[in-house]
């Protein structure tokens, strides 16, 4: 009797697992993704942000920009096919370099995916990329207008991270960036590096393309979901090295 129960549970098992594995396909995921991650690549800190817009039926457009302590490559762009398996395993190859394939666990709802580069290369980075909107918004030949303007970021946004300055120490900071919806921010921030707390005031302005990129006078970019709910940040090249997601926790009429 007892052999039987037990024979009857592995088969339920079996049969459950067996219903999991069919859940995803390549329409799993569709629409764009932002996230952003630091690293390291062979000794040398990095950090990466990155939106990406995957349609559903294997084809991904990507924006990209990429940040060492003293110099960052500019938001640049490209393109990548993807196949999803039954078990939600995402692969990936970016702008046709099969020596490069990337491995992604994909959330089941389509709600995001996390990876860790695997290459035995040198680097070393791991992170998620959230589900930000059904829009295509990595489209630069696109000529309808995206959803995103100066009124996108308009609230008050809260961000902490650790990271590296440009001599290789390690520090860590937090703090809040108020955007007014007109094209002026304010950061105030606490930065530490374990035997000195500096306490920094910005102001500044900025502007965000209607394909929710963020610029700053000062020559910041960020990435921002349509809704305004959150920022993805990294050390911009400006003596830092971070990467990391501002909140937004208030906003006028929602305090």
């Amino acid at each position: 009797m007892k052999q039987l129960l037990w024979l009857a549970l592995l088969s339920s098992a079996l049969i459950g697992n067996t219903a999991f594995a069919a859940h995803c396909s390549n329409s799993t995921l569709r629409g764009t993704l932002i996230g952003a991650a630091a690293g390291v690549q062979n000794g040398v800190r990095n950090s990466g942000m990155f939106m990406e817009s995957w349609d559903g039926a294997g084809n991904i457009q990507y924006a990209e920009y990429d940040t060492t302590a003293n110099i960052n490559s500019g938001v640049y762009y490209g393109t990548a096919t993807y196949s999803i398996s039954p078990d939600c395993i995402a692969t990936v190859v970016y702008d046709g370099y099969t020596p490069f394939t990337w491995k992604y666990f994909v959330d089941p709802d389509g709600k995001g995916y996390v990876y860790v580069n695997s290459f035995n290369i040198g680097g070393v980075q791991a992170g998620r990329m959230e589900w930000v909107t059904e829009s295509m918004l990595v489209d630069p030949l696109s000529a309808v207008p995206g959803p995103c303007s100066s009124a996108t970021t308009t609230g008050v946004f809260n961000f902490s991270s650790a990271m590296t300055d440009s001599s290789g120490m390690p520090k860590a900071h937090a703090g809040v960036v108020t955007f007014d919806g007109a094209g002026h921010f304010a950061i105030q921030q606490l930065a530490s590096d374990g035997y000195t707390t500096t306490p920094t005031n910005t102001t500044g302005t900025y502007a965000v393309s209607d394909r929710c990129i963020v610029t700053t006078a000062g020559g910041a970019t960020w990435f921002v979901a349509p809704t305004g709910s959150a920022i993805w940040y990294t050390g911009s090249g400006q003596g830092s090295v971070d990467a990391g997601k501002a909140i937004r926790v208030s906003r006028p009429g929602n305090e």
